[in-house]
């Protein structure tokens, strides 16, 4: 995860995201949006595929069932992974990813069902959990939806997936091979200038074997997240939320304390908008509560502004981003200000998984350019320090890698990665990435050094 909108996420987004001049303009981020009804009228359909898309089930044009599937085979390669602090710092595997889903629409009744199979192969010196499940529910639940007022009223249960925002809090964590899924209850109203969002969740613990995934008890998720889109703010829109959160196995500092109890509540908000060629987002979110028996007082902000030079040839869009992430300043008392981002997506600034977004400050450039109508190339680079000198560097998924009692000083190092995405047809897109990871005085203290990380992968959507 990181404030600004995660590699992951944002990948998927320009090989798959909604296009109206696309022929497979009913795909979006997540395959329960997909909205193939417009294919009721029998002069859209122009393919086999359409009757996929849309199997009618009776007169009424809202009964219908949508099937649906999705492969991603993905390489990924380590060279001194995890600044060589980590055991087989060296290595390469494939991750294997099929899905594949019905969709069930009977007037106001929904029934949404994704079974999943993921596999890793030659990752050293072990499979993570978040590579392997052999067979499994990766999604199912039921929407009852009705019309209230001028809006639309929608109640969820089952196991789902979610992102809010830019995923500061929630995120499906793409990259890895297995989304980060929750079971619970969901209820959203939509109004056209206004969407509120109420959950009660626990996430969902990965297991390799078949059809033995389950919710975690030690960990539960309630929250309220509000969107706001309306006239007197455009072309701006604010989104404002609330997230309760337990989880009874937290790691902060390493080597200080073992791992405790974490009760807290994070408030925030995020102020974004894209008048003409300038784009801006601008998030703050205070985490207050219990770690253990102390006090947490933690904060994280982030700004991003950007401007996209549509008179240029290749119509480049130049980002600056900065992030703040603050951090305990005493691991032994006092108040924790550690910052927990929770649920965030492991890829925070680049598609290598290295920093989680805690005790961090991060300053940087993010360049995209399109030499073609359907290939974005994307330059970025970020220097990093942490916030506070006595607390640890931490890797996803906040995990302390380095200790803070490592060494006093500050610089933890600069990152830089170039990728493609290609979206070969509307099905099929490839995305490449190459990282690159010149540590500081911090990690070099440690004894970590410089990590490079490759990664290459090729999905198809029907």
């Amino acid at each position: 995860m990181r404030l600004g909108p995660s590699s992951g996420a944002l990948a998927v987004t320009l090989l798959f995201g909604v296009s109206s001049n696309a022929r497979a303009d009913g795909f979006s981020f997540f395959r329960y949006d997909d909205d193939f009804s417009y294919l009721a009228d029998p002069a859209r359909r122009t393919s086999w595929y359409d009757d996929f898309k849309y199997l009618s089930l009776s007169a009424d044009p809202r009964a219908y069932l949508t099937l649906g599937a999705d492969v991603r085979e993905r390489v990924e390669s380590y060279d001194e992974g995890y600044f060589g602090l980590a055991e087989a710092p060296h290595t390469t595997y494939l991750l294997s990813r099929a899905l594949i889903e019905g969709d069930l629409h009977v007037d106001d009744f929904r029934a949404f069902v994704q079974l999943g199979n993921f596999v890793e192969d030659g990752r050293k010196p072990a499979a993570l959990p978040t590579d392997d499940d052999r067979g499994d529910v990766q999604q199912a639940f039921l929407d009852f939806a009705l019309q209230l007022g001028d809006g639309r009223l929608t109640v969820r249960t089952g196991r789902f997936e979610m992102k809010f925002g830019e995923g500061l809090i929630i995120s499906p964590r793409d990259g890895p091979n297995i989304r980060q899924a929750w079971d619970g209850a969901r209820l959203f109203y939509e109004l056209p200038e206004l969407r509120v969002d109420l959950m009660a969740v626990r996430p969902v613990i990965d297991k390799p074997g078949y059809f033995d995934d389950t919710s975690d008890q030690r960990q539960s998720l309630l929250g309220v997240y509000i969107t706001s889109a309306i006239q007197a703010l455009d072309p701006y829109a604010l989104d404002i939320y609330y997230f309760n959160n337990i989880n009874h196995d937290v790691s902060f500092y390493d080597g200080y304390h073992a791992p405790g109890s974490e009760h807290t509540s994070t408030s925030g908000a995020r102020w974004y908008g894209h008048p003409g060629q300038f784009d801006s987002t601008s998030e703050a979110a205070i985490q207050t509560g219990l770690f253990n028996t102390r006090q947490v007082h933690a904060y994280a902000v982030h700004n991003e502004l950007g401007w996209t030079f549509t008179v240029s040839p290749w119509k480049p869009r130049v980002g600056l981003k900065a992030d703040v992430l603050s951090g305990s300043s005493d691991p032994f008392a006092g108040h924790v200000r550690t910052f927990n981002a929770l649920y965030p997506n492991y890829s925070y600034g680049t598609d290598a998984v290295l920093e989680a977004p805690s005790n961090l400050i991060q300053a940087g450039l993010d360049v995209h350019a399109y030499p073609a109508n359907p290939v974005d190339v994307e330059y970025t680079t970020a220097g990093m320090w942490r916030y506070s000198t006595r607390d640890a560097f931490y890797a996803m998924p906040l995990f302390p890698l380095i200790p803070g009692n490592a060494g006093t000083q500050r610089y933890i190092g600069i990152e830089q990665q170039l990728a493609c995405n290609w979206r070969i047809n509307p099905y099929l897109g490839f995305r490449a990435s190459l990282v690159h990871y010149a540590v500081g005085d911090f990690v070099s203290a440690a004894h970590g050094r410089d990590t490079n990380f490759a990664m290459m992968y090729l999905a198809a959507r029907f």
